[in-house]
């Protein structure tokens, strides 16, 4: 949960005239370790939504705006916060959308006032535009403005695929978020987003085998296991999913551990 007198000090900070001296000296980067530490810190947050711990992103935003209360203008916190509020939001974690919505554009609003060409920016507008507002074109146009500012950049990789993927666009999508995939190859979401998308493009046995090596690379990787799982099911693989989904039973995250206990209570099991 977002702390009020954390954020209405964020909304404050967004309220300030700087002087020009002030906005020049600073931007993108911040001369304040504090700063940039609460930004290292957070980062590190986020990157632990895929392993199902979604309080990380709450863990994050906190840390985004600690970033931010210690330079007011440094626009990499503003966009890192901007994008962690609209995974909240997308998570379900959120326990005011709206809030965290009117949150996210000001903050986003805010970075590129400070950094009109900070790609992280732009690619949370492309999905605030996409997700919030339906303006398809506009989203696509930023998702690839921030490509082409950060072309080895694989999370912008990931939320193009996902556009092309709801567009029903599915051989743009599967190439793209393979780019993500061969981007950063230890990234779990990367796996997720591509084996899902070859699923979608009707190549099956081609995710299942990336995903099940995948897998073999990540053994104690929840969300692969939950990802294969569900889709074993959708094909009538029940005993291959039933191995996985007693396996995330013995997660700590109640998300995947409630899964097998949903899985069993799907085939009768009353008990469950």
């Amino acid at each position: 949960i977002i702390q009020d007198e954390i954020s209405g000090a964020i909304v404050d900070a967004l309220k300030l005239t700087l002087k020009t001296e002030q906005t020049k000296v600073v931007g993108t980067t911040t001369s304040k370790m504090e700063a940039y530490d609460a930004l290292l810190q957070g980062r590190f947050e986020y990157q632990k939504r895929g392993q199902g711990d979604h309080k990380s992103i709450t863990n994050a935003i906190e840390l985004f705006q600690t970033a931010i209360l210690l330079d007011s203008n440094y626009a990499d916190a503003y966009a890192e916060l901007g994008r962690a509020l609209t995974a909240n939001n997308d998570y379900g974690v959120s326990t005011n959308y709206e809030r965290q919505v009117k949150l996210a554009r000001l903050v986003i609003n805010k970075a590129l006032t400070l950094d009109p060409n900070n790609y992280l920016a732009i690619q949370t507008s492309g999905i605030m535009k996409f997700h919030y507002d339906a303006d398809f074109e506009s989203a696509e146009t930023d998702f690839l403005r921030a490509i082409e500012l950060s072309p080895n950049n694989d999370v912008a990789y990931n939320f193009y695929g996902d556009y092309l993927r709801t567009m029903y666009r599915l051989d743009d999508a599967i190439e793209v978020e393979h780019r993500a995939a061969l981007l950063a190859p230890k990234s779990l979401v990367s796996a997720m987003e591509y084996g899902f998308t070859l699923i979608m493009g009707g190549r099956v046995e081609e995710s299942f085998n990336f995903l099940q090596t995948e897998l073999v690379k990540s053994p104690e990787a929840p969300v692969l296991k939950w990802v294969l799982a569900n889709e074993y099911v959708k094909f009538g693989r029940t005993e291959e999913a039933l191995t996985l989904y007693k396996q995330l039973y013995q997660s700590p995250v109640p998300f995947y551990s409630h899964t097998y206990l949903a899985f069993m209570a799907s085939q009768g099991d009353r008990a469950a």
